[in-house]
């Protein structure tokens, strides 16, 4: 609370509130709002009046900041969920695309149409990184062309975003000023820097701890990008890495399955080495022909009891075998179809699973499954806490409506 009488006194002790000064404010008064034992904010209030603010006046503004400062809480976690829920929306959206198929051409266009949906870019690149002969490839791209660094390019590693983010094994921003900046820091993003690009995001795409790649998004605006979009890119990294090893080995899989004997070793590696629980099985008759490691520990069966049973004596509730030969009658080689179901294992106990499954030729097909209970249980931790979070800010809202206790409670 004070009083000023001259532009000179202001400068002295409170130089921010010079403007209103300017405008003819001589007293200010003002009181902090503490949620929580942290400072959130500020009631300010002002007078064109010398003198306008007594004693009194500070202890019921103070009273006033006391109420304020719950429903200001309380809004801005309200708000911070929207948020929250919207990026959460569109991370699941993108993980629904990438699952879709195992042709990343198919895919990643619209993956990175939703990912712009909450970080804005002029151009995204999704690269390959070959330890062995130094390079990074890019495979798929969008927005600004870039001489030579079109998808199949190969590229030295070395100076390049890439290298530092395999390096760091973490996300990276940089903003650049000028080319002596670029050739200075990441001389492998020169020819970004002169087709506009001034700002950067690069994530690392990580596969069994191995940098297998990056996510690299660029913006013709400076400084373009904040933490909160560090962590967005890194979320949305972590799906795309798994679907770009999916996509390796799934191609590696077709080969092997149409290979010499010689290859059998390296296709069984592969399904070993999988995420998910893998199960390969017959189109005519629906028998389980091979399972990984990970189906036999997570369903509680040995592989030679599953190559006694069918696909649907894993299901709580199976479906018609003819929609199913129908479905496959209608399914090219190689097309990713997706379902939710629940699935039971050997001791009775039963769980929800997401299926990704798809023709492997004419007589085999493959299907990936993973056990949603953790993320099934997330949802609905979140559910509840929404309903949570908007009655908090209906609370604060009307509690900030009015200053008698009566129109409140």
């Amino acid at each position: 609370m004070m009083t000023v009488d001259s532009e000179a006194t202001l400068l002295a002790r409170i130089p921010g509130q010079l403007p209103a000064f300017i405008v003819g404010m001589r007293s200010f008064l003002g009181v902090p709002l503490f949620f929580r034992d942290d400072l959130i904010g500020v009631l300010q209030l002002q007078s064109k009046e010398q003198n306008a603010y007594s004693q009194w006046d500070f202890g019921l503004a103070e009273r006033i900041g006391n109420q304020i400062a719950g429903a200001v809480a309380n809004s801005q976690l309200y708000s911070e969920f929207k948020r929250l829920a919207a990026e959460n929306l569109v991370m699941a959206e993108i993980g629904r695309i990438i699952g879709s198929s195992v042709d990343p051409d198919e895919v990643y266009d619209r993956a990175g149409e939703v990912l712009r949906e909450v970080i804005p870019f002029d151009q995204s690149v999704l690269s390959l990184i070959d330890r062995q002969k130094g390079t990074v490839t890019p495979t798929w791209m969008t927005g600004t062309y870039i001489s030579g660094r079109s998808p199949g390019d190969e590229v030295p590693l070395e100076g390049t975003l890439s290298l530092g983010v395999m390096q760091n094994r973490s996300p990276l921003i940089v903003d650049v000023e000028d080319e002596e900046d670029v050739r200075r820091r990441f001389p492998g993003l020169i020819s970004h820097f002169r087709a506009g690009l001034k700002s950067f995001i690069a994530t690392p795409l990580v596969y069994h701890d191995d940098v297998i790649g990056v996510l690299q998004l660029g913006s013709v605006e400076a400084n373009s990008y904040s933490h909160p979009h560090l962590e967005l890119a890194e979320r949305a990294g972590n799906q795309i890495a798994g679907a770009v090893a999916t996509s390796q080995i799934y191609s590696e899989l077709v080969y092997a399955e149409k290979s010499t004997r010689a290859s059998e070793n390296k296709y069984r590696t592969l399904v070993n080495e999988s995420p998910d629980m893998i199960f390969v099985s017959r189109i005519d008759n629906f028998r389980l022909t091979e399972v990984n490691g990970r189906a036999c520990e997570h369903y509680g069966y040995s592989s030679e009891e599953f190559l006694t049973m069918e696909i649907f004596d894993l299901e709580v509730e199976p479906p018609l075998k003819q929609q199913i030969k129908e479905m496959y009658d209608n399914t090219p080689v190689g097309r990713v179809l997706e379902v939710y179901g629940a699935n039971k294992r050997k001791d009775g106990l039963t769980f929800p699973v997401h299926v990704r499954f798809s023709k492997l030729d004419d007589e085999f097909a493959i299907a990936n499954v993973r056990d949603i209970t953790d993320q099934r249980a997330a949802e609905e931790t979140q559910r509840q806490w929404a309903g949570d979070t908007e009655a908090m800010a209906e609370i604060g809202r009307t509690i900030s409506s009015s200053l008698n206790i009566g129109d409140v409670y």
